[in-house]
């Protein structure tokens, strides 16, 4: 049984495991809270989503071969389409089923673009009616502007490509969202094809940045980084007064675990951090949206969590706590010390407490 592997005070009894279990097992160990007994008794979860729900478009797709033959319709579209060679060559090999998957299609890119309403029904449908629907116009066209398949096109192809760099490019850095490259990409397609469109006046944006909390108030802000290699986690997160003042920070190896799991496991680590150093008036802030959306009950997505039950009970202890979503630049400081942790080597070494003896 998996609760006969916990020792007397609630942790992983690694001695035991260690002699049963390979390293990378042991890591991704590390990385799941030991069962709780108030917390209830396990349950099962949706494997063939990361979430653990259930949804009718990944049960269609793990059962059936949803590719349909090609339609001359679509091929004609997609060279049709008034972009780069390389984007028509990219949306060719997608309709081949040798791109795109769930997590793509999940990026928060389409809340951005279509709005959470309309991002509901975009992801519900089969891969296939999904794909040939937003290319043809047939389902989103005047939700944005402009031609929407071109657009669509222009979306996957980024996100593809951001996703690419991450996995092959040790030194990538991202410098801007996938939403401002997609718009400027997008203009530049409008002006190349369409001679007579003039360029439109440039409009400069402020750029956000840290910003401090009530007098009297902590702000915490917290980040986790996965090596999407072989999915080795860190957290780490900084905690500065009103004024900007550094108060504390922290950092650990966590073991192996999913992106969604890890940014869990940092706002879990920033109350722990917040509540033993004494704060009782905290923000804690993280860039992942999904993650803020959990612990403030907005997403059921790992409801069933040990994981995220601990971080319900942090939350409701005697303190006033916040935690909520801001964008990456805002969250700069804490993004950084998660960086610094991966270039340190510190994703090769568990170290903190509870980390497993790999």
């Amino acid at each position: 049984m998996v609760a006969d592997m916990v020792t007397t005070t609630g942790e992983w009894d690694w001695d035991r495991l260690k002699t049963l279990l390979p390293s990378p097992v042991l890591e991704t160990l590390a990385a799941t809270p030991p069962p709780v007994a108030h917390h209830g008794d396990d349950v099962p979860g949706w494997r063939w989503d990361e979430k653990r729900q259930f949804r009718v478009s990944s049960a269609y797709e793990a059962l059936l071969d949803t590719r349909e033959r090609s339609h001359p319709i679509i091929w004609n579209k997609i060279w049709s389409l008034q972009v780069p060679q390389r984007v028509h060559v990219f949306m060719w090999i997608t309709v081949h089923r040798r791109h795109l998957t769930n997590a793509e299609r999940a990026s928060i890119l389409w809340r951005c673009v279509l709005g959470q309403e309309v991002v509901n029904r975009f992801d519900a449908l089969p891969f296939d009616v999904w794909l040939h629907g937003n290319i043809t116009d047939r389902l989103f066209n005047g939700v944005a502007r402009d031609d929407w398949s071109m657009r669509f096109s222009v979306y996957c192809w980024l996100l593809w490509k951001r996703r690419c760099s991450i996995v092959l490019d040790t030194d990538f850095i991202e410098r801007e969202s996938v939403l401002d490259w997609a718009t400027r990409f997008i203009e530049d397609c409008n002006i190349a094809y369409n001679p007579l469109r003039t360029a439109p006046t440039v409009v400069q944006r402020p750029v956000r940045s840290w910003e401090g909390p009530p007098h009297g108030w902590v702000k915490g802000n917290v980040d986790a980084a996965v090596n999407v290699s072989n999915g080795r986690a860190a957290v780490g997160g900084v905690f500065r007064d009103a004024d900007g003042t550094w108060l504390q920070g922290f950092a650990r190896f966590i073991g192996r675990s999913s992106v969604l799991v890890a940014e869990l496991w940092t706002i879990k680590e920033g109350l722990y951090q917040a509540w033993n150093g004494g704060f009782r008036h905290v923000e804690l802030e993280t860039d992942n949206a999904e993650a803020a959306h959990i612990c403030n009950g907005l997403s059921t997505a790992m409801q069933n969590s040990v994981l995220v039950s601990e971080i319900q009970e942090w939350l409701q202890r005697c303190w006033h706590v916040r935690v909520r979503y801001v964008d990456r630049a805002s969250n700069a400081v804490g993004e950084a010390g998660t960086a610094n942790l991966t270039a340190g080597g510190l994703l090769s070494t568990p170290t903190g407490g509870g980390a497993c003896p790999c």
